[in-house]
């Protein structure tokens, strides 16, 4: 008996797969946005973050310049790649495969705090223009207008904020998701423990160290840097990594804790 699989089989395979875990739209078909640094998305069975599908980005702890800075900046990144017009993102950026119909759609972003911060949505590719802005009093409205929003396929992605979620409402916004193949991110607090959770990918984010300093500092100016922790991700194993964010060149790489860039031959 032959065990070799051609690429074909493997996308049938990986298709049956998504199916029975309740991951559908562009998920079923493998298109994802890849995030940059290579190492990542090697970490990531599809290549990147999949479309039509449930992530979370949770805030780092507790520590010295930790909070919910550092989550919403990789969360506005995120969202950024997801709504990004065809042919707009950097090289790194670009989608696997073809750009499904409707690739540069507007995105959403539900809100339970402050007013977002025009230039830091810039620094990250997102315009604010491209964005609608929902503001919730309460976790149920978020997760109303997360899930309405996720049903509207004149939408590329939703991003939502939310305290307090149980299994039970994230497999509802899961399989939102999975039938139009809008892409949800949620924002949610890192109160331990993290309940069971429907996500295709968990994330941990907390701030990186400045450039050259001792790793217990927390960068004020220079480039972005986030200590980054994959917690969960279906047919993944967990990682961490420290990424930094380069505003000219407007990509992603992990760097070492000296700061020296390790990803660079890879995309060479």
């Amino acid at each position: 008996m032959s065990f070799r699989r051609t690429a074909a089989d493997l996308d049938r395979l990986r298709a049956r797969i998504a199916a029975i875990e309740g991951l559908g739209g562009d998920a079923a078909t493998g298109c994802a946005v890849p995030l940059g640094a290579k190492r990542v998305d090697r970490a990531l069975p599809w290549g990147g973050l999949v479309r039509g599908a449930l992530h979370e980005v949770i805030d780092g702890g507790a520590g010295v310049g930790a909070g919910p800075g550092a989550a919403d900046g990789f969360a506005a990144l995120l969202l950024a790649r997801l709504a990004a017009p065809a042919g707009s993102a950097p090289a790194g950026f670009a989608p696997a495969g073809s750009a499904p119909a409707g690739f540069g759609r507007p995105a959403l972003w539900v809100s339970r705090g402050g007013d977002l911060y025009a230039p830091g949505l810039f620094a990250f590719g997102l315009d604010p223009g491209d964005l609608v802005v929902a503001r919730a009093r309460t976790d149920a409205e978020a997760l109303w207008a997360i899930e309405e929003g996720l049903r509207s396929p004149a939408l590329a992605a939703v991003l939502g904020e939310v305290h307090t979620i149980d299994f039970a409402a994230s497999r509802r916004l899961q399989l939102a998701a999975a039938s139009t193949g809008v892409t949800a991110l949620l924002r949610r607090p890192g109160r331990a423990p993290l309940p069971a959770s429907a996500a295709a990918t968990r994330w941990r984010i907390a701030p990186g160290p400045a450039p050259g300093g001792d790793g217990r500092f927390v960068s004020a100016l220079g480039p972005a840097r986030w200590r980054v922790a994959l917690l969960r991700c279906r047919g993944g194993s967990p990682k961490d990594w420290l990424l930094e964010w380069d505003d000219a060149a407007g990509d992603l790489a992990v760097v070492a804790e000296t700061g020296n860039r390790q990803d660079r031959q890879d995309a060479a």
